[in-house]
């Protein structure tokens, strides 16, 4: 291929085209495939449709993960620039970054309301891509050169609002052939694409590097263990590349399913965007048996700029590696360059680096020096030219890979009418590294909790924006010339969760207790004073928790008491409390796995009906008793069903039933059932339902469902999502069978369903979804759901 630094992205797709014109070069988790042609084809047809549409040069993109968004990502920088757009922002972000942006179109894959709206409001046209556009790009009138801009991202900036990249089609094409080459790709290797394409290593490293190398890429949604599992069987992938909090979150659940990582097809794994820790790196090498590849970078550089090498190359401990095509120096505090040892701020040149922000004079005669880009970060290089870090000169907080401004969080913390003051600062996680954190100082005779701040962050930021520990102070700490002193509120927040242990109060139980709370959280130890979810623990880890606190004690325990615990002390206050005598305890005729449906039912943030510890409601809906409601069954009861309401605009109430826990056998599928129908049938009282449930979840339906008719109780209809059962009881009840538009359910069983269908006279619809099996409750896929099952109900008579 020709030399990168002259290409451009057509360029790259039709070289490729024509000298790999027959090989598939992307499949989808369904199987659907795109060979290089195909690519080029649609690509160039998304990029026709652009131009033609008059809609300018600058094309917000706001999709889901998938093919379509890498298509049109594609076809976006071949007509101008893309800029793709996290499609989790609320509205009032859009708002924000698309005037920020100075966007000429948002150019989305479905009803995208947050960002029409913002769309909207801004007079900006909007257009949607289906993926089958086609049309003669016409290269000779409108082939761009290598120096015009193909991308423009976002980062966060020093002064509250976020910087524009703009990276021109030269930077990411020699970046993309410094990847290629920094790990030796070639066109026998398969590439699992698990990573968003919004960020500039999902764009470079996982789509325009195996593009030149001629590989194949599998693309997904986006990251989930078991599916990564699943794909490495399916799929033999030969490399794959993820933040840290993913790759550690894979040899959790390794560890927890105990599965065989033997014939597997991974060459190795490639660590980005965060410190991977040593521990994790062994572990990932011993379970794998493959070298973890290291890299340093950022979106200014396209993003590589260091990586460790894979053997027989050396690999220094607490290296990031060598340089990858770009010059690197240290400069010192005066700005003289420092010698090879010595510690200072890391600078950057080469094809790769971006040639400066967007609107940023100051910022640009600051950070560029004689040519060289100073990153902010801090480190040296030694003797051989291997650089090792030392921290940042920057303040930004690094969630799990994604960047994210104090300054950003603290505005709209403050616009909260009881807040004088905030200030956002990074806090230790132990999955993700870094976790935003925030204190306040309340306006005098105001009153306010952490949780209604959070609820007003969430309706303004993206979730992993929003700050999961408030604290509440008088008082800032300040520097000693009057600044804000955010790595003492740092410490301040850790003292706060990990007080000393050894106190009067503390007794034989605690200790034991902790010890507990560290083996089923996977740590050392616990304080007891150390923040459950802080430390990186979840619901259903609470579950798993009460129930080993349960057998240490020998007696059952309140399945809510989840719920009241934050700490190990707390836990021994509560038990002391319910004295484990006068608790409002299930009958003792219920069976273990209904004690644990119950336990995780109330470990969640919706409430259990009353008189029903398995069955959840949202708050609003308490009292919505007038219309059949749809009793859903859910695989995860709270985050699931808790996204499905988000925006659910029907007047029908979900009632939400539990699966149970993967890997349920039939036996234990029939219990869930049995226990459902009990429940429903003293519920019942003659009065009309609806049914419904996703994948495992449709298995308790299906046999729920005939349950039901055998004993004359008919629902109004029942949906089946993504578990078809082997025979339909069209005959009495009507039935909607969703699949995902990326579905990996065998597509035999959908042209059976979809071929049933249509003989079933109406009583049978079979419809569409969007999204991957994984990922249907994610924000931008979970209003497909809620239209198909709405439409649904509304063609049903309800009385």
């Amino acid at each position: 291929m020709t030399d990168s630094a002259s290409l451009t992205i057509p360029r790259i797709l039709s070289q490729r085209a024509k000298l790999s014109q027959d090989r598939v070069a992307m499949r989808s988790l369904s199987g659907k495939c795109w060979t290089f042609a195909d690519l080029e084809a649609a690509a160039f047809g998304i990029a026709s449709r652009l131009h033609a549409g008059a809609y300018g040069k600058r094309y917000g993109i706001v999709m889901a993960n998938g093919p379509l968004l890498t298509l049109t990502i594609l076809g976006a920088s071949c007509a101008g620039t893309a800029v793709p757009l996290n499609p989790v922002y609320q509205r009032d972000e859009f708002v924000r970054y698309f005037q920020r942006l100075n966007v000429s179109c948002v150019v989305i894959d479905c009803d995208r309301p947050e960002a029409e709206s913002a769309a909207l409001s801004l007079s900006i046209p909007v257009i949607q891509i289906t993926g089958d556009e086609r049309g003669d790009f016409g290269l000779k009138l409108h082939e761009p050169n290598p120096d015009d801009t193909a991308l423009v991202l976002m980062t966060s900036g020093s002064t509250g609002e976020p910087k524009l990249v703009p990276l021109t089609h030269r930077n990411l094409c020699v970046s993309a052939q410094q990847v290629a080459e920094s790990v030796g790709l070639s066109e026998s290797d398969v590439c699992l694409s698990m990573w968003e394409l919004h960020h500039i290593g999902g764009l470079v490293d996982l789509l325009l590097a195996p593009i030149i190398s001629g590989g194949l890429i599998i693309s997904t949604s986006g990251f989930e263990s078991s599916l990564f599992f699943r794909c490495l069987h399916e799929f033999r992938p030969t490399w794959f590349q993820a933040v840290p909090t993913a790759l550690h979150d894979m040899i959790s659940v390794r560890r927890k399913d105990r599965l065989d990582m033997k014939n597997h097809s991974l060459r190795f794994l490639r660590s980005v965007a965060a410190k991977l820790p040593e521990n994790v790196q062994l572990e990932l090498e011993e379970v794998f048996g493959v070298p973890i590849i290291q890299t340093f970078g950022m979106t200014e550089a396209g993003p590589l700029i260091t990586s460790t090498r894979l053997p027989p190359a050396t690999r220094k401990h607490g290296s990031v590696g060598t340089t990858c095509g770009n010059e690197i120096r240290v400069f010192g505090g005066s700005g003289e360059e420092l010698p090879r040892g010595q510690s200072g701020e890391i600078a950057i040149r080469g094809h790769n680096v971006f040639s400066g922000y967007e609107g940023e004079d100051e910022e640009n005669r600051a950070r560029f020096r004689d040519g060289w880009f100073l990153t902010g970060d801090l480190g040296w290089l030694d003797e051989d030219g291997y650089l090792f870090l030392a921290g940042r000169s920057k303040q930004l907080i690094n969630r799990g890979g994604e960047k994210i401004n104090p300054l950003e969080v603290e505005a709209v913390l403050m616009s909260h009418p009881s807040v004088a003051d905030a200030a956002a600062f990074a806090v230790e996680h132990r999955t993700l590294g870094e976790d935003v954190a925030a204190a306040v100082i309340l306006k005098q005779g105001t009153n306010c909790q952490a949780a209604d701040l959070k609820a007003h962050a969430s309706k303004r930021l993206a979730a992993f924006k929003v700050p999961q520990q408030i604290l509440f102070l008088d008082t800032f700490p300040l520097t000693g010339i009057g600044k804000l002193d955010r790595p003492a509120l740092t410490r301040i927040a850790t003292k706060l969760h990990i007080a000393p242990t050894a106190t009067a109060e503390i007794d034989a139980t605690a200790l034991e207790l902790a010890e507990i709370w560290a083996r089923e959280m996977s740590l050392e130890s616990i304080g007891i004073d150390e923040n459950f979810f802080v430390a990186g623990g979840d619901s259903l880890m609470g579950v798993r928790l009460l129930l080993e606190v349960e057998k240490w004690l020998g007696v059952p325990l309140p399945p809510e008491l989840m719920m009241e615990i934050s700490t190990v002390r707390d836990m021994v206050e509560k038990l002391r409390m319910h004295g484990l005598q006068d608790r409002n305890m299930p009958s003792e005729t219920v069976s273990p796995l209904v004690h644990e449906m119950q336990m995780v039912m109330a470990a969640g943030r919706l409430p259990t009906m009353e008189g029903a510890l398995t069955l959840k409601v949202h708050p609003d809906q308490h009292d919505q008793d007038d219309t059949p409601p749809l009793c859903w069954c859910f695989n995860s009861p709270d985050a699931e069903m808790t996204r499905l309401l988000e925006g659910w605009n029907s007047r029908t109430r979900i009632i939400g039933l539990y699966s149970g826990s993967r890997g349920r056998n039939k036996e234990l599928v029939a219990e869930v059932a049995e226990h459902y129908f009990e429940v429903i049938m003293k519920l019942h009282a003659g009065r009309p339902f609806f049914l419904g449930g996703n994948c495992r979840g449709g298995r308790v339906i299906a046999d729920l469902l005939a349950r039901l008719l055998e004993a004359g109780v008919a629902p109004l209809g029942v949906v089946f999502m993504e578990y078809p059962p082997a025979e339909l009881n069209v005959k009495k009840v009507p039935h909607l069978v969703l699949f995902g538009e990326n579905s990996i359910v065998a597509e035999e069983k959908q042209k059976k369903w979809i071929k049933f269908a249509k003989k079933s006279k109406g009583t049978v619809r079979v419809e569409k979804i969007q999204g991957s099996h994984r990922e249907f409750f994610r924000p931008e896929n979970v209003k497909s759901i809620q239209q198909a099952v709405q439409r649904f109900i509304q063609t049903i008579p309800q009385s």
